[in-house]
């Protein structure tokens, strides 16, 4: 194995600041220079109360109380010389100030004192899961197949489905609601220790999930009631973690009604409670598209729960809600809400230093790509393309991207 032996100046220079993010911050008034609570020169750290070559983390010592191989050395610093029993650090490695071999990640050592880093481009990938309406009204004809098995279609039919197209790129879920209680939870009488109601049957979100979600629709068929904002509520509060949007698809035939009154459609109370459930879910981080299967559900409740699902106002809010009349303007919506949950964003394994960001590189399957052009860097730790590239990425099947930037620049 090739070894390399860097010299501690060497190590003063390397890309990634390690050591800014490990040492503790510290207070250094005394003017003496390499004595505990000493003001540290600019080249150094103030580490436990000692002043230390930049970058290195190193515990204090006054006599032989080191750790074994190191022995106390300058300033008064736990040391040993680097790979003392090998002859130097591994591949990868350099040799620290106080004499430890320490890993660092680079793009290869164009300049051997001070090396560019590359860090991985990983896509954000969306999280959603399609809230299905599994009430009895779902039977009724769509123009050909009735509600439930359009739906389906629109899904995961094998050729055009959405889900069968993006699995790859969206983690999929989806939870089928409803209720078959006969009068309602709140006139069981006793009453079980937990309400039966919503019945939902879920499929965790996933990628490749196209098999495990064209099982549960094909088995499963449309029950009874519409218990939307319990649903809802119960689909937020499980709804996973994600680096990329988390997004709620509620796929629903008519008004809904409650677990406590499965006959109160059309009424305002059940209305109003989808509509709080909704904005709940915004408030956790979760975006809610609305769409209606069919024209039966009251359209003015539809725009509140979309603008709901937007973070919007619900009077004056501008989102609007899918509305679909036919099995192609089903597949069609369904295509166009989950088409475009799909971002430009790149997520990266390391931090650029704020005032660093321009000065990267980037490639997009092996081509050179020019910030503020082609690409741009969002919170220090995000790739973002811009257009045209963006949809170029976004109608494609793969594609890779890569960054590098320059020594200093990165925070692991």
């Amino acid at each position: 194995m090739t070894r390399l032996a860097f010299p501690p100046e060497h190590f003063l220079s390397i890309a990634i600041a390690v050591g800014a993010l490990l040492l503790p911050a510290c207070s250094c008034d005394d003017p003496k220079d390499g004595e505990a609570g000493a003001r540290c020169s600019v080249n150094e750290d103030c580490n436990s109360g000692v002043c230390t070559s930049k970058n290195v983390c190193a515990a204090k010592c006054q006599g032989d109380e080191c750790s074994p191989g190191f022995y106390c050395g300058e300033k008064a610093i736990c040391t040993r010389d680097c790979g003392s029993d090998a002859g130097g650090c591994d591949e990868g490695e350099v040799c620290t100030a106080n004499g430890t071999c320490m890993a660092f990640k680079d793009g290869g050592l164009n300049d051997a004192n001070c090396p560019d880093v590359t860090v991985n481009a990983a896509p954000v990938v969306p999280t959603v899961i399609v809230l299905v309406d599994q009430s009895g009204s779902m039977t009724s004809n769509f123009g050909g197949p009735n509600r439930w098995n359009a739906v389906r279609n629109a899904l995961v039919d094998m050729t055009t489905g959405v889900v069968t197209t993006l699995e790859s790129k969206v983690n999929f879920g989806v939870t089928l609601y409803t209720w078959e209680g006969p009068n309602g939870y709140a006139n069981m009488n006793p009453k079980p220790s937990a309400p039966p109601c919503p019945q939902l049957t879920a499929v965790a979100p996933a990628l490749n999930n196209l098999a495990a979600i064209k099982s549960t629709l094909e088995n499963n068929t449309p029950l009874d009631d519409t218990p939307t904002a319990e649903s809802v509520a119960a689909v937020a509060a499980a709804f996973p973690a994600s680096d990329g949007p988390r997004v709620l698809v509620l796929a629903t035939d008519g008004d809904p009604d409650s677990c406590d009154d499965p006959d109160s459609n059309g009424d305002n109370g059940p209305r109003q409670a989808s509509e709080s459930a909704v904005q709940a879910a915004y408030s956790a981080g979760i975006t809610t598209y609305v769409l209606s299967v069919g024209t039966d559900a009251t359209e003015s409740h539809l725009e509140r729960l979309a603008r709901a699902g937007q973070g919007q106002n619900l009077s004056s809010g501008a989102a609007t809600p899918y509305i679909a009349t036919s099995p192609a303007e089903l597949s069609a919506a369904l295509s166009s809400i989950l088409t475009g949950v799909r971002t430009c964003d790149f997520k990266l394994d390391g931090t650029v230093a704020t005032g660093n960001e321009s000065l990267g590189s980037a490639t997009y399957n092996g081509t050179p790509i020019e910030y503020g052009v082609d690409w741009t860097l969002e919170n220090g730790n995000s790739v973002k393309l811009l257009e045209p590239l963006c949809s170029e990425f976004l109608a494609s099947d793969d594609a890779v991207v890569k960054a590098s930037f320059p020594c200093g620049t990165i925070l692991l």
